[in-house]
């Protein structure tokens, strides 16, 4: 019995990190996560993707979205809605960090940049990791703020925040978790 491919795995001295969405397609179950084809360098965060027909036997199909010059993405989720897909990640690049959502509608083989507005609160330094959900017909968005990666010991608690959209486009805040733990 052949094990090897039995699960998720970066080709042999690559990176792989911080699934971000497991879906059902029309072609199988579709499993998107953050990738680094240059560890332990870690200077090109790209989003894999891997297909399977049972979720035992699983095939990398490569960079689906790439980082862009310095621009890397980050971690985030991965949505099905309206025969398409939905990426919500995070972009670094120099220091700045800041969400993105991307839409796909051919099997996931190719993002465009789309719409997303999200307030003033949803900004800035370490503002991150985009988890998005379906409730009650809107959608919900979970950021980590602040959530360094560096110098946690001595940054204010973390928290989580919440936004509500009826479209995934247009976002507002309807409430925020009260303090977390310092590592986030």
């Amino acid at each position: 019995m052949k094990l090897l491919n039995r699960h998720a795995a970066p080709p042999q001295g690559e990176w792989l990190n911080g699934p971000n969405g497991l879906v059902r397609t029309a072609q199988g179950w579709v499993l998107f996560a953050q990738h680094r084809a240059d560890a332990p360098g870690y200077a090109a965060s790209n989003w894999v993707r891997f297909t399977s027909a049972d979720l035992l036997d699983w095939r990398c199909d490569g960079a689906v979205i790439a980082h862009e010059g310095d621009a890397q993405a980050y971690s985030g989720s991965v949505v099905a809605d309206d025969g398409g897909l939905d990426a919500f990640l995070t972009i670094y690049a120099n220091g700045d960090e800041h969400q993105q959502r991307r839409r796909s509608v051919d099997a996931e083989l190719t993002w465009s940049p789309a719409p997303l507005s999200l307030p003033a609160s949803a900004r800035g330094a370490n503002v991150r990791d985009p988890f998005v959900v379906g409730s009650d017909g809107d959608w919900l968005m979970l950021l980590a703020c602040p959530c360094p990666w560096t110098g946690w010991e001595t940054a204010p608690p973390s928290m989580l925040k919440v936004f509500r959209s009826a479209d995934k486009t247009v976002w507002r805040e309807p409430a925020a978790s009260g303090p977390g733990t310092r590592r986030g």
